[in-house]
């Protein structure tokens, strides 16, 4: 005598959730601009990266590493007129417009 099972099957899905680690663009700040000397990057989702900066032909010009969620970088040796700087992470990055005067 043998038992059978009249239950429909079961499975089992996985859910990835999207976004984790992802940089908030909107919450992002970087401050002053336009500035002379140093530049302020803070945001909450802001961890560990790299930054780097960007003449507006798109020539990279300065870069480096950052480990907390609010960091200064020195901007002092730039030319002077308009930059972009990418905040960089693992799975995105968030790129902003300064002004070095």
């Amino acid at each position: 005598m043998g038992c059978t099972l009249n239950a429909p099957p079961y499975y089992y899905v996985s859910v990835i959730p999207l976004g984790i680690g992802q940089i908030d663009s909107k919450a992002l700040r970087v401050f002053p601009t336009p500035t002379s000397n140093k530049l302020f990057i803070e945001g909450n989702d802001l961890v560990q990266g790299k930054f780097r900066i960007t003449d507006l032909n798109g020539k990279i010009v300065q870069e480096g590493q950052y480990n907390s969620t609010r960091f200064e970088v020195d901007v002092s040796a730039l030319a002077r007129g308009s930059h972009m700087i990418s905040i960089i992470q693992e799975h995105s990055q968030v790129t902003k417009p300064f002004v070095r005067y």
